[in-house]
């Protein structure tokens, strides 16, 4: 059995799979981007709309503000550990495409994670604080 053969062989990876990957990994960004949108204005036109202060708590609707910018500086994190990561594959050789489907399947999962969160958020706010 020739061994040298299959250690040169590049990776397979199944494009439809790989196409869902990037489909599902856009799906996510695109949600993060309006949804990052949304709470900064949200947070920005906390001087505009009342607010509700219990202790040293300001809170927009039923949410603290303290958790909305906690969430707008996650989603900043992620995406700049995603630009550090994009600038990574330039440098990858073709035969990585698995690595670079596996870091866009774990940065797709960190991305729903954040959406879920700031849907959360969006919801608590729009409801009555009293």
């Amino acid at each position: 059995m020739k061994t040298s053969a299959l250690v040169n062989q590049e990776p397979v990876l199944d494009t439809a799979k790989s196409d869902y990957i990037v489909a599902h990994w856009l799906e996510a960004i695109t949600k993060l981007h309006a949804y990052y949108h949304q709470l900064i204005t949200c947070i920005s036109q906390r001087a505009l709309e009342p607010e509700l202060s219990i202790g040293k708590t300001t809170y927009r609707g039923q949410c603290p503000m303290s958790q909305l910018t906690k969430l707008t500086r996650s989603m900043e994190t992620e995406l700049a550990k995603l630009s550090q990561d994009i600038d990574q594959v330039d440098r990858l050789q073709a035969s990585a495409t698995k690595k670079i489907c596996a870091k866009l399947v774990s940065h797709t999962l960190r991305l729903t994670q954040l959406n879920e969160q700031a849907q959360t958020r969006l919801d608590l706010i729009k409801r009555s604080a009293s």
